[in-house]
């Protein structure tokens, strides 16, 4: 007889777990309907940029300040290049201590946080520039000529075959009728 074994139970229900999840998602989903460009304010679009910037750059942020890291470790021991860690080797001889890689993990995510915030707090001022602007022209609306524009795209003009000759018919004589209505000044 076979005996009862709970960690296989476990393996069974969570497998079980997952299959309908899946399928429940697939079966009940609907279309989603695109967003409008008025539903979310632009601060939380804003939020949204700087979040993404900060969560993007922070593998190569903490890649670098490992590096940096490794580097410091080298400098404080004389320049011995044995306390060096390559962030490429597999090898567990020379690791970062805990705590090493506590600060490795939290200076790189302060660095990222920076840079996200550092973008949000510029998006917010060069829109705030331009609002102002706008208000300062006080109702006037000045086009600049695309030469003029350092951020304008100057497109060229495609080669298009050249407009048919009008003149080649003669000229239709109108002819007076009958029916002209004359109207009077009184």
């Amino acid at each position: 007889m076979k005996k009862f074994n709970l960690r296989n139970l476990n393996k069974v229900f969570f497998s079980f777990l997952i299959i309908i999840s899946f399928l429940s998602a697939n079966l009940f989903c609907e279309t989603a309907e695109p967003y409008k460009d008025d539903e979310f304010p632009q601060v939380f679009k804003d939020l949204r940029r700087a979040e993404i910037i900060t969560l993007g750059s922070m593998p190569f942020i903490t890649f670098t300040v490992s590096l940096g890291w490794s580097f410091g470790r080298v400098v404080q021991n004389g320049g011995d290049f044995g306390y060096f860690v390559n962030p490429f080797s597999k090898s567990t001889t020379s690791n970062f201590t805990t705590d090493e890689q506590v600060g490795i993990i939290l200076t790189s995510l302060g660095i990222s946080a920076g840079i996200g915030l550092t973008d949000f707090i510029y998006h917010i001022i060069k829109r705030n520039q331009k609002t102002k602007k706008v208000v300062q022209q006080s109702g006037t609306i000045i086009i600049n000529p695309v030469t003029e524009d350092k951020d304008a795209v100057k497109l060229e003009k495609p080669d298009l075959p050249p407009p048919p000759d009008d003149n080649n018919f003669p000229p239709v004589p109108i002819e007076p009728t009958e029916d002209i209505i004359e109207i009077s000044e009184e």
